[in-house]
């Protein structure tokens, strides 16, 4: 092309309109078009044969924006499965407990099997239905030789086997009745626990003591008896000795 070509192609778009401008040179694109280009077509399937494309990159920041994140999500807006069988763990602790006092009765019965298994293992066929009527002492000799005698292990023995088959409901009960098979009332009279007063010591007759001891361990109910427990039930029934037999009533009557 010669310079005076060049020259009239110049004039001729110097000369022409805006409009002629614009036809000529391409059009600028726009700030969405840039961004939508630049983030490219996004593909929503795999397996889709057609590909979508977000034309604004506005559309894609309120969908981002729209979906929640994992941090965000409350286990109350996750749907749980739950199994009408779980229910049944809110009564698991209640029943537990009831298992669990089921088998301390069943522990404590056993044993209780236990010591009357022994027990009539000690006993012989004779002595299961002994007569449990012994010689009462009717005075402070007696009663003293009844003492001494039970310093045998054997006779000590024996006199338990015996005392034990009278029973009682508790320690004082217990104590009481065998007391009874001991000595008279009218001889009880005449005994305190400190010999005090004119009296005799019953505190002296160490061998009725743990006899007395030994015959109520040697029953269920009374088997952690205690020495102080029998001591506090033998001075009771001495100081109730001038009410038995009929000793109250008389004493109203002399009144």
């Amino acid at each position: 092309m010669n310079s005076s070509n060049i020259s009239r192609n110049k004039q001729s778009w110097v000369g022409s309109d805006s409009d002629d401008l614009e036809i000529i040179l391409p059009a600028t694109p726009s700030l969405n078009k840039l961004k939508s280009s630049a983030i490219g077509p996004v593909t929503t399937n795999k397996n889709s044969r057609s590909k979508q494309s977000y034309h604004h990159s506005d559309d894609l920041i309120s969908i981002m924006q729209s979906t929640p994140s994992i941090n965000k999500l409350k286990s109350s807006d996750v749907p749980v499965t739950t199994n009408k069988n779980c229910q049944c763990s809110k009564e698991l602790p209640k029943v537990l407990g009831l298992l669990q006092k089921l088998s301390l009765n069943q522990d404590k019965i056993l044993r209780e099997i236990t010591v009357i298994n022994s027990n009539i293992a000690i006993l012989n066929p004779t002595e299961a239905v002994i007569d449990i009527e012994t010689k009462i002492s009717t005075s402070k000799e007696e009663l003293e030789h009844f003492n001494t005698k039970l310093a045998d292990e054997e006779y000590f023995a024996q006199n338990v086997r015996k005392f034990k088959l009278i029973g009682g409901k508790d320690v004082h009960d217990s104590t009481r009745r065998f007391l009874s098979k001991i000595l008279t009332n009218s001889l009880a009279m005449r005994y305190n626990w400190r010999g005090r007063h004119d009296k005799f010591s019953f505190e002296e007759l160490k061998q009725i003591i743990l006899l007395i001891v030994a015959s109520l361990r040697q029953n269920s109910l009374t088997n952690d008896v205690t020495i102080v427990q029998v001591e506090n039930s033998i001075k009771n029934w001495l100081r109730l000795a001038g009410d038995r037999d009929g000793g109250r009533s008389q004493r109203k009557k002399s009144k």
